[in-house]
């Protein structure tokens, strides 16, 4: 930080502590510098894991992850499930012990963790529906200003959007209280009056008002840039639960079940909760479940805790750990249980985590030290810390010219060209493993191009296959396309090429020219087959494109549920945006304006939602295809036109 990076020095520092004093902090750094071999040290795995054993016994979280994590996967040690349970069960223990330790609810959870590619639009430049570029960094501002310029003319859609991002904060957005509770109270104010009148309007803002209402209990509950109070609390929780919120009816069943409004009462509290569960609510679904289970009935604390955990809290799945660890309520399944204690270590993780340092690096400028500290979240499991480390090491995606800024020196980390492209390689393998789907492209094009190994286009196509089929990567899709087209890794199978080059466009409409180019050079090979008299397949078997593949269990459900907390940005933001449109369509036709045409009310689209919705998505890829294939034959006959004219020119 303040004297240039020397990996040899920091060596010999970090060694003489541990071994002096038994420092685990420093056996945890000499651990890494063993694994990826920095400076004067030649790698060496095994050193690596008894500093690492070491610094977990001393009680080094970080130390302890790794450990967790190898074991899991068997990397330079044995699998054992077991051992690795054993290591992350006791940082989750320690983990919820500090969650425990804030107000009601729970400490205030870490910032999600960034995916440094996203601010490019993924590794390739597009992401996984072929959207090219601009990440969150650059739309959020956008959505942020369009809302900020709705709410200054008193729409209470953009106030109460504006509360919810100051509320939560994003991975690039810190959470702001006081400008939260500002558009917070702008909305809620519309309909709860100060003097506790109530004022009945539309649908719609009613609805929002409740949502702003609950929120404004939970902070003055919880003391979020307020003083904590009660009372406060109660009164809003009151306002919003009247009109069936959910937060309202959790904030009022959670003071009656820790008295803390100066009443206990458990079957008030069950009732309140019950109501906010069936609406879906999490941390109500938590909640019951953890009385059911310090009830002892382990079969109806699974259930609670299941549904929980689908929507992602954080306390049902320490509880799922615990129950699957012990064989309570369910069958004993390590597999399971190291899943939700995981899940548990890397978003609890306030004391540990070296992302936060990482990314604030990364948005320095500091970028080699960003890489170093994204290694070290890699070596514990972080999957983005993977996929961050080896997006830096992979020379900052230099492919895209806007990205160049951050392409890191040659000899960046004091790595050679050939450790380099290893590392990168074995971080993108580890992060597909995880269930990244753009990472496994990149581990194949590894393989395929043979960058940190030898070239071996059979594995790259294994890679490939698995994140077409179970990713639904369209880069996947048409790389297999591309390898059946010539026979390479794989059987040669135009049939399939087609196929393969069907589904890119049907995942990315985007890649609609490179996907009809790849067509056209699919057709002239039929051709030339056919014209040798090979065996091919008919060619109404080319004109029809082949189905789409099924969406994925995430996409199907995306719509229908409605997991996630009352004050989620996402699909609370959508519901009651829709509700907004739908009352200014009626208001529209009420007036007998014809403005828009039929549901023409695009207010906020360009933010929430892309595209139509009206069916024809197919029929309109179809022609489209059709389209860019004559266009391209016409420019093919007009090149070949001018070209004969030259010549005749030049004759004369």
């Amino acid at each position: 930080w303040t004297c240039p990076r020397n990996f040899g020095k920091a060596f010999q520092y970090y060694k003489s502590l541990a071994d002096q004093w038994g420092n685990a902090t420093a056996q945890h750094r000499l651990g890494v510098i063993y694994s990826f071999g920095f400076g004067p040290v030649e790698q060496d795995q095994g050193k690596s894991l008894l500093y690492y054993t070491f610094a977990a016994a001393g009680g080094d979280q970080q130390a302890q992850m790794t450990l967790s994590y190898k074991y899991l996967y068997g990397i330079g040690v044995p699998k054992d499930c077991e051992e690795s349970v054993y290591h992350a069960r006791d940082v989750a223990d320690k983990a919820m012990e500090e969650f425990y330790s804030g107000p009601p609810g729970g400490k205030t959870l870490p910032r999600a963790k960034y995916r440094l590619s996203q601010e490019f639009g993924g590794a390739y430049g597009v992401d996984g529906h072929g959207r090219e570029g601009g990440g969150e960094e650059d739309t959020l501002p956008e959505i942020i200003e369009y809302f900020r310029y709705t709410a200054e003319r008193g729409d209470y859609m953009g106030n109460l959007v504006l509360g919810q991002v100051f509320y939560q904060g994003t991975p690039s957005i810190p959470a702001n209280y006081p400008r939260a509770r500002k558009h917070l109270l702008d909305t809620a104010e519309l309909i709860f009056q100060r003097d506790g009148r109530k004022q009945k309007r539309d649908e719609a803002l009613v609805e929002a008002a409740a949502q702003a209402a609950g929120l404004l209990g939970r902070m003055y509950y919880r003391g979020e840039g307020v003083k904590k109070d009660v009372e406060v609390a109660r009164r809003w929780f009151l306002c919003a639960a009247d009109e069936g919120n959910a937060d309202g009816l959790y904030g009022l069943g959670d003071m009656y079940l820790t008295g803390a409004n100066g009443i206990q009462d458990t079957d008030k509290a069950i009732r309140f909760l019950s109501k906010a569960a069936s609406k879906g609510h999490v941390e109500s679904l938590s909640t019951l479940g953890l009385m059911a289970f310090e009830a002892r009935k382990d079969d109806e604390a699974m259930q609670w805790f299941t549904h929980a955990a689908d929507k992602q809290d954080t306390q049902a799945r320490y509880y799922l750990g615990e129950m699957y660890n012990e064989g309570w309520g369910a069958a004993r399944s390590c597999p399971m249980a190291i899943s939700h204690f995981t899940s548990v270590t890397e978003s609890l993780d306030w004391s540990y985590s070296p992302i936060p340092k990482a990314y604030n690096a990364y948005r320095a400028g500091a970028h080699q030290t960003s890489a170093l500290l994204y290694l070290i979240s890699g070596e514990m499991g972080y999957e983005v810390g993977q996929a961050n480390a080896a997006w830096l090491l992979d020379q900052g995606k230099s492919s895209t010219p806007s990205s160049s800024y951050i392409v890191l020196p040659e000899k960046a980390l004091g790595l050679e060209k050939r450790e380099r492209e290893e590392f990168t390689l074995a971080l993108w393998t580890r992060s597909g493993n995880q269930g990244s789907g753009e990472s496994r492209v990149k581990a194949g094009d590894g393989h395929y191009w043979g960058k940190g190994t030898q070239v071996d286009v059979v594995k790259a196509a294994e890679l490939y296959e698995t994140a077409a089929t179970h990713d639904l990567n369209p880069m996947a899709m048409w790389n297999l396309g591309w390898m059946h087209e010539h026979g390479i890794g794989v059987p040669q199978d135009l049939h399939l090429a087609k196929r393969y080059y069907d589904q890119t466009l049907s995942r990315m409409p985007d890649a609609h020219l490179p996907v009809s180019l790849s067509m056209m050079g699919l057709w002239v090979r039929w051709a030339w087959n056919w014209w040798r008299g090979e065996e091919v397949s008919r060619p109404h078997d080319f004109l029809h494109r082949t189905p789409s593949p099924p969406k994925k269990k995430y996409e199907e459900e995306e719509d229908g549920e409605e997991g996630k907390a009352e004050w989620d940005i996402g699909k609370q933001g959508e519901r009651l945006e829709e509700l907004g449109r739908r009352r200014k369509r009626e208001e529209e036709e009420a007036n007998g304006s014809q403005e828009g045409g039929e549901g023409g009310d695009d207010t906020g689209d360009g933010f929430w939602e892309r595209g139509g919705g009206d069916g024809t998505m197919e029929e309109t890829l179809e022609e489209g295809l059709v389209d860019s294939m004559i266009i391209l034959l016409l420019c093919g006959l007009v090149a070949w036109m001018v070209y004969v004219r030259q010549l005749r020119v030049r004759g004369q």
